[in-house]
Formats: structure tokens, C-alpha cells, sequence
């Protein structure tokens, strides 16, 4: 090898070596976002006070004034994972963390521009954003907040995937392509009532980009090979194991599955197992109805089963009134919005509704009336039974065109 190959071969082995490594080199590194002296680096946009007072960054409404206010970074982030503190001094305190929006809190509505994260300590369970709710994107159970307390943030993007954790516990997550890329923002919410935040020990971890999927989870597996069956076809009651009696008389005839009165919760399972798949059907339910749809079921070996299968597979929610786990919630494990944006129920009672569930590995999505409602990557169990429930006080449930595509 001559000394011109030599040198060139050296060159293109750096080159490469170069391109292998992410553009930022503190990649996976955590850094402080906030100096603990001022506001360098950051920007307030709208109202507010914004200071630094002993090493937290506070923000104040002062008096007489109603609008609200961000303070975001001047930098945009991408791929990260962000932690912090905050306190909430104000009782009935209203706030967010905003993060990849490209507008920097300049253009309206910056928490559908880019995502926020809600922080709010009033009675979140009648709300629709409880605190970690990724805005109007996928909700939270609601956790006890009080005033005065410090709470810890911690707040992942990793490609389409957001997700967001209070004290150590997940609270919502989603595969969302709005924004990839943006400033990160602390708010002041807007109204009459006093207000007093306190933010300290902001950090940020940059990571490197992580794959763009052009297709969420749900298109890959309606491509994927395989036909959907009809689910109920060929079988017979009888062909199904009872969980709980509950009282519920079921019949299965010309497609239709019914549980009818029961006294107490009812289920029936199959003896098969599934593990991927998407499953769609039509339901409907009695007024006051309460009924849901399970898989993923391991059949417990303790004959009197006192764990509820929703705590040891996944059950999709049926309800016509239940504040915490509406229609197409995972029920306790993730929360639907039982309202569309435009305000609109999105369980139609007394008529046929449709659910689509898709699950693979550890991700699960569904569909209510071709409205995504849950959302989670959880993994409680991979594979078990199919079921379906009736509640009292529900007087019957009815179940048709069950149709199953098997995910191999």
C-alpha cells in the first residue's frame, strides 16, 4: 500500500467514524437547562413575573392581571429526556411544561403546536387533563398534588414516543408525530386567581435521533400478512370458561353474544390463547350499562380467582358513566377522553358502537367509533384468553361481528 492509499484510507476511516457518532457531542449526558442564577438561555413569552430566587426559578401573577405566560428555552430539543422540580405554592394551581414546540410559546395554542405536559392540583378527577396528561392527547389518573409540596417531572421523547412520569410513577404516553423538534416552556396559566410556581434542578439528556416511523403501529399490522375471521363463528356458550358467574344468563345465536341480568360482575373466556392481533367488534349496552371486552388473560391456577382479570390481562372499558375509566380506557392502566375534541360523546348510548383493538409485544392502542382512545406499551402479559364481561347494574350487553386478524 502506497503512502497517498494509506493517508486516504485513514481519512475515510475517520469520516466514518464521524458519522457513526451523534451530532451532539454530550449526547446521553444529563446538563443543567437552568443555570440556578438567572434566566440565560431562556425567554418569557405572554404575562408573568418570571425571577430567580435562591437558585428555583419563580413566576408570580401580579395583581389585576389574567393572561397567561410561558418562559421556553431559546434552544430547540429534539430527541431527550427532561427532569425537574416544581411546587405549586398556589392552592388550586393550573400549569404545564411544553415541550418541541417550534413556536416558542409565541403562536397560539403552543400545547398543539408542540406538546404539554398538564400540572394541575385541583379535583382532577373530573377533569379531562389531570396532571402528566399529555394535553388532550392521552390522559392521566389523576394523583394527589398538594400545595406547598415539591413534585419530580420526569419527561421522555424518543421519536414519536412522549411519555411522562410525576414522583417516579407513569402517567401517559403516545406515539405522536406533531412535532419532532422545539423549545421547552414552563407556564404561567392564565386566570384571576393568585399564582405562584416554583421550578429547580432542571436537566435535559439529548439523545440522538431516534427512527422517524412513517406508519404507526396500527397501519403496520393492518398491512401485515394475514386475514381477519370471524371470531364467534362456529362456537357455542358452552364453548366458553366462566371467571365469574355473576349471575348473567349468556346466549350466543346468529352471531350475536348476550349476557343477560347479572346480580354481580359476569365473564366468560375462551380456551384459546392470542397473543398479537387486532380485534374489532360492534357492542351495545343497556341504559346504566357497565360491560367490557378482556384479553391477554393468563388463567389464574387459584380456583376461587380473587385477582379481577383486568389486573392480571388487559380490559377495554364499557361504561356509560364512569368519570375514571370511560368507554376505551385500559381499564386502570391507561385513560381514555370520554369527549372528542368537538365536545361530542364518544360512547353512543343505547346504539351499536364499534371498538378495534390493536396489540403487539408490549404496545396496545384503541379505537371507539373510529376515535383512538388509549394508548400504552405495558407488560403485564404478552399472551392469554379473550373474554367478554357484563356488570350489573347493566340489564344486557350484546356483542356481533366479532372479527379477529392474528399477528404471527
Amino acid at each position: 500500500m502506497t503512502k497517498t492509499m494509506a493517508v486516504a484510507l485513514l481519512v475515510l476511516l475517520i469520516s466514518c467514524a464521524q458519522t457513526e457518532q451523534p451530532g451532539n457531542a454530550d449526547t446521553g449526558v444529563w446538563k443543567p437547562l437552568f443555570n440556578g442564577t438567572n434566566l440565560a438561555g431562556w425567554e418569557a413569552v405572554g404575562n408573568g413575573t418570571w425571577a430567580v430566587e435562591d437558585d428555583e426559578i419563580v413566576v408570580r401573577r401580579p395583581p389585576g392581571e389574567r393572561g397567561g405566560g410561558w418562559l421556553v428555552t431559546l434552544r430547540d430539543y429534539e430527541d431527550f429526556k427532561l427532569r425537574l422540580k416544581c411546587k405549586m405554592v398556589s392552592a388550586h394551581s393550573n400549569s404545564g411544561i411544553l415541550i418541541r414546540d417550534p413556536g416558542h410559546g409565541k403562536i397560539s395554542r403552543p400545547a398543539f403546536n408542540g406538546y404539554e405536559i398538564q400540572l394541575y392540583n385541583q379535583d382532577g378527577g373530573k377533569e379531562k387533563n389531570t396532571t402528566g396528561a399529555i394535553y388532550s392527547l392521552s390522559r392521566s389518573y389523576f394523583e394527589e398534588l398538594p400545595a406547598g409540596e415539591w413534585m419530580d417531572i420526569e419527561i421522555h421523547c424518543i421519536g414519536d414516543h412522549v411519555v411522562s412520569f410525576v414522583n417516579g410513577k407513569k402517567m401517559a404516553e403516545a406515539h405522536s408525530r406533531r412535532s419532532f423538534k422545539g423549545a421547552v416552556g414552563l407556564q404561567m396559566h392564565g386566570g384571576a386567581e393568585a399564582t405562584h410556581l416554583r421550578w429547580r434542578d432542571i436537566e435535559i439528556m439529548e439523545l440522538p435521533p431516534a427512527t422517524r416511523e412513517f406508519q404507526r403501529m396500527e397501519a403496520q399490522l393492518e398491512q401485515a400478512p394475514g386475514e381477519f375471521t370471524d371470531f364467534l363463528a362456529g362456537r357455542k356458550v358452552e364453548d366458553f370458561d366462566v371467571f365469574w358467574e355473576g349471575g348473567a344468563a349468556w346466549s350466543l345465536q346468529d352471531g350475536v353474544l348476550r349476557g343477560d341480568h347479572p346480580t354481580e360482575i359476569s365473564w366468560i373466556f375462551t380456551k384459546e390463547s392470542y397473543a398479537d392481533f387486532i380485534l374489532s367488534m360492534e357492542y351495545r349496552i343497556s341504559e346504566k350499562g357497565n360491560a367490557g371486552f378482556c384479553f391477554r388473560l393468563p388463567w389464574p391456577d387459584d380456583p376461587k380467582r380473587e385477582t379481577g382479570p383486568a389486573s392480571l390481562g388487559y380490559e377495554c372499558q364499557i361504561h356509560v358513566d364512569d368519570n375514571i375509566n370511560p368507554t376505551g380506557s385500559l381499564y386502570m392502566t391507561a385513560r381514555a377522553y370520554e369527549q372528542d375534541d368537538w365536545g361530542r360523546t364518544i360512547h353512543r348510548e343505547g346504539a351499536w358502537n364499534t371498538m378495534r383493538i390493536y396489540a403487539r409485544g408490549d404496545h396496545i392502542v384503541t379505537y371507539v367509533n373510529n376515535r383512538r382512545c388509549a394508548e400504552v406499551h405495558d407488560t403485564r402479559s404478552l399472551n392469554g384468553r379473550i373474554g367478554f364481561q357484563v356488570h350489573d347494574p347493566a340489564e344486557w350487553v350484546e356483542y356481533r361481528n366479532v372479527q379477529i386478524k392474528v399477528i404471527e
